[in-house]
C-alpha cells in the first residue's frame, strides 16, 4: 500500500512539474496578454515590471519561467537563466533569445 501511495505522489508531482513548460510551448511572440494567461491556465507566482516590460513569472520545481510582456503583447518567454545574463531580480532583460521579435 505504501508503494501505490509513493508512486501516486511520484507521478502527481513529476506531471504537475511538467505542466508550465509544455504550457510555454504553446504561447507565441505577439500574443495578447489574456490570451498568454489563458494558455498558462495558472495564476502567475510571481509579477514583476521595469521601465519597458511586464514580467510573469511561474515558479516550477524544475525551475522557473517567465513571460515577458511589452505593450501588452507577448515578447519573450522561456526558463529564467536560459538566456539571461546574471540574476534575474538584477538583470531582467535578456541578452538574447529564440523567443523574441
Amino acid at each position: 500500500m505504501k508503494k501505490i501511495y509513493f508512486v501516486c505522489v511520484f507521478i502527481l508531482l513529476t506531471s504537475c512539474a511538467s505542466i508550465i513548460p509544455n504550457r510555454m510551448g504553446q504561447l507565441s511572440v505577439g500574443m495578447t496578454k489574456s490570451d498568454a494567461m489563458k494558455i498558462m491556465k495558472r495564476t502567475p507566482d510571481q509579477f514583476r515590471a521595469d521601465s519597458t516590460a511586464e514580467y510573469l513569472i511561474y515558479e516550477t520545481h524544475w525551475g522557473d519561467y517567465y513571460v515577458r510582456f511589452v505593450d501588452g503583447k507577448v515578447n519573450g518567454y522561456g526558463k529564467i537563466g536560459d538566456f539571461m545574463v546574471g540574476d534575474f531580480d538584477s538583470k531582467v532583460e535578456p541578452t538574447h533569445s529564440i523567443n523574441i521579435r
